[in-house]
């Protein structure tokens, strides 16, 4: 907490502020950027007059509400602070002080900018392996997808995404009963984590088909021991099943290669045989 009034000079500072100025601001005209106090904005310049503490306060006269800003102590050390202020009024109505609250936000601040870039990485993770991340909670028939997931389903990001209805019909015809039939294992048995994998194939909306491989498992489970909350991920194969047919189409004509040729060989030896046999009777 810091008092200060109209001239700029800060009249009162608790100990809070003290520490986090790393010097006692009182006497300070902060508006004048002492030397062994730096005030910058989050991109590290310096911070302007007008954002600077109560500054709206005192002089537009209104509320200065959550302005962030860097304090950087003489040390050098940074904190990112949250400021807001108030204007205090004499009793002739005049504004003679504002009192200006600071907020240390910066452990919630990396906290937060950590959590982003831990996001990031995932998202390009993801992005790199083609495999897209789930949750589904199965009460409210709700699921909770990655970017990525809509992306390999062939839609756009949003919210939630597909329910059961609107996944099964995006499912392959001649693949769902085996879903159904791996599902059905994973749902009713006991324990967890109960666990599930297999390969399928969906329709995209422009009717191309696109091959998946699937993996999942019962995260948590009700008071009944029914599964309330089921986690996954679906990876597109597509190309690596195109690949497999490629080479399995290969080997089969390989194979028939190889059996014309063995043919034209034993052919080739029994006319040689028959050849060689005429000649002695011949003979």
């Amino acid at each position: 907490v810091v008092v200060e009034k109209p001239d700029g000079k800060v009249t009162y500072a608790n100990k809070r502020a003290i520490e986090l100025h790393g010097v006692n601001p009182c006497g300070v005209e902060l508006n004048k950027h002492p030397a062994n106090l730096k005030i910058l904005t989050l991109d590290g310049k310096v911070c302007p007059t007008e954002e600077l503490y109560s500054y709206r306060a005192l002089f537009k006269e209104e509320t200065l509400r959550n302005s962030t800003i860097i304090i950087e102590q003489p040390t050098g050390k940074q904190f990112i602070v949250v400021v807001s202020a108030k204007p205090l009024y004499n009793k002739g109505g005049e504004v003679n002080a504002a009192v200006v609250i600071f907020e240390n936000v910066t452990s919630h601040v990396r906290t937060q900018n950590a959590l982003m870039e831990s996001e990031e990485r995932l998202k390009m993770a993801q992005k790199i392996a083609h495999v897209g991340s789930w949750e589904y909670y199965v009460k409210e028939d709700r699921a909770i997808w990655s970017e990525e997931l809509f992306l390999i389903f062939g839609l756009k990001p949003q919210r939630y995404g597909l329910n059961t209805s609107e996944y099964l019909a995006r499912i392959y015809p001649e693949d769902r009963e085996a879903i159904n039939k791996s599902m059905e294992q994973m749902l009713f048995r006991e324990g967890l984590p109960s666990k599930a994998r297999f390969d399928y194939r969906i329709i995209h909306e422009d009717g191309s088909v696109h091959n998946i491989h699937s993996e999942r498992m019962v995260r948590e489970v009700g008071e009944d021991k029914k599964p309330t909350r089921i986690v996954g991920i679906e990876q597109d194969i597509t190309e690596r099943k195109q690949t497999e047919q490629k080479l399995e189409q290969y080997a089969k004509n390989l194979e028939q290669l190889v059996e014309e040729r063995t043919k034209q060989l034993k052919d080739a030896e029994r006319l040689a045989a028959i050849g060689q046999t005429a000649g002695m009777n011949g003979h």
